[in-house]
């Protein structure tokens, strides 16, 4: 059915075969087809992760949020890599969710918004906030 879709619909499309696992390619493919470019996550600053790490908690929620700082990846959820768009906005690369670190006006973090819809963390559209606490 795939297939005879595939031929009946006209307009641009491409067919990837990915029985080999060869994931790297079958993105640049995808890539490429799309008229796209890669752009690697950027690189932060150890010392900003680790500033980072730590509990957060949300009291309305009852609910703490362990951030933990591992050779240069910060993590969240247990073993969920909280990947960076910036020096203080990662997000997860497998389910709508975006991590926001705050500062105070002494430059600590005190801190971070979940955002985006996620029916297990943020169920609110402004984010969902969490105070470190320690």
């Amino acid at each position: 059915m795939a297939n005879l879709s595939f031929r009946l619909n006209k307009f641009n499309k491409l067919s990837v075969e990915n029985s080999k696992g060869e994931w790297e390619s079958y993105q640049k493919q995808l890539l490429q087809f799309l008229h796209l470019s890669f752009h690697n996550d950027p690189m932060i600053d150890p010392d900003i992760l680790e500033d980072y790490a730590g509990i957060y908690r949300n009291e309305i929620m009852n609910l703490n949020l362990m951030v933990e700082h591992v050779d240069g990846q910060l993590f969240i959820f247990g073993n969920r890599i909280l990947q960076p768009k910036n020096v203080y906005q990662f997000y997860l690369s497998d389910i709508s969710v975006e991590v926001t670190f705050n500062r105070d006006e002494n430059g600590l973090v005190n801190n971070l918004v979940v955002g985006e819809k996620d029916i297990h963390v943020n169920m609110k559209d402004e984010g969902t906030q969490f105070i470190k606490i320690s």
